[in-house]
C-alpha cells in the first residue's frame, strides 16, 4: 500500500555514534589468559567494591599471622628456634579452617555469577573451545589458593632466614621450606577442582556457597573423627614389644 508516493512501514537507520572496532583481534590463547586473569582478580575482590574484598583480605591476614608471630619471637630472642613448622604451619587446624572458608566463599565468585547472568554463550561466541572456560577458571583458582597457602610460608621462610647465621643454616631452612610449599601446591590442585565443581550446582550465590561449605566441612569433621578413632588403642591389646 502506498500513501502520498511513499511505502508504508519503511524505517530509517540513525547514526548514533557507534564506531567499528579496528584494533587487533585476539585469539583463543589471549582470551583464555584474560579470562584467567579476570577470575584471579575476582577471587580476591580486585577491581570491585570494598565489600567484595572483606572476606579474602581478612582470611589472608589471619593466615599470615603465624609467620609474623614467628618473626617477632625470633627477633626478640635470637637464640630461639623457629616455632612454626613449614609443612603443618602451626596451628594446622587454623590453616585448614581458613582455606576451606576461603574456598566456600570465593569459589562461587568465579562461576556462580556467570551462571546466574547467563553469559556463557557470550564466551563461546568467541574463538574459545568448550574446555577453555573451565581450564581458565581452574588455573585462576589454583593460583588464588597458592597465594593463600604458600605466601604465608614464604613469609615464614624469609622471617626465619633473616634471623639465622651462616649458609648452612640458610640451606637447612630452604630444604625444610620446600616440602611445605609442595604441600600447599597439592592442596591447591585438589581443593580448587573440588570447590569449583561444587560451586557449579547453582547460579545462586547462597546455594552455591552452601553446597561447597557443607561438603568441605562435613568431610573435615569426618576425617577428624576417623583420625581420632584410628588413634584410640584397641581394647584388650597390651603394649607393644617395646612397652
Amino acid at each position: 500500500m502506498v500513501t502520498d508516493g511513499s511505502p508504508v512501514g519503511t524505517g530509517v537507520i540513525h547514526d548514533i555514534g557507534y564506531q567499528r572496532y579496528d584494533g587487533p583481534r585476539l585469539g583463543r590463547w589471549q582470551i583464555a589468559t584474560a579470562l584467567c586473569w579476570h577470575s584471579l582478580r575476582s577471587a580476591f575482590g580486585m577491581r570491585r567494591g570494598a565489600k567484595a574484598k572483606i572476606v579474602p583480605v581478612i582470611l589472608f591476614v589471619i593466615m599470615c599471622a603465624p609467620a609474623v608471630v614467628n618473626a617477632i619471637a625470633m627477633e626478640l630472642n635470637p637464640a630461639h628456634a623457629r616455632i612454626v613448622n613449614y609443612d603443618t604451619y602451626n596451628p594446622p587446624q587454623l590453616r585448614v579452617f581458613l582455606v576451606l572458608l576461603f574456598i566456600a566463599a570465593q569459589a562461587p565468585e568465579l562461576v556462580a555469577r556467570d551462571l546466574r547472568s547467563k553469559v556463557l554463550p557470550l564466551y563461546f561466541a568467541r574463538p574459545m573451545r568448550r574446555l577453555d572456560y573451565p581450564a581458565a577458571k581452574y588455573v585462576a583458582f589454583v593460583l588464588a589458593l597458592l597465594a593463600m597457602i604458600d605466601i604465608p610460608i614464604v613469609l615464614l621462610y624469609i622471617g626465619t632466614v633473616l634471623q639465622v647465621h651462616g649458609w648452612s643454616q640458610v640451606w637447612a631452612q630452604t630444604r625444610a621450606a620446600f616440602p611445605g610449599l609442595l604441600v600447599g601446591l597439592m592442596w591447591a590442585v585438589v581443593l580448587a577442582a573440588v570447590g569449583l565443581a561444587l560451586a557449579c550446582v547453582s547460579g545462586r550465590r547462597a546455594f552455591s556457597t552452601g553446597a561447597v561449605a557443607i561438603f568441605l566441612f562435613m568431610t573435615l569433621i569426618l576425617s577428624l573423627v576417623l583420625t581420632n578413632i584410628a588413634e584410640q588403642p584397641v581394647p584388650g591389646q597390651g603394649p607393644g614389644p617395646g612397652g
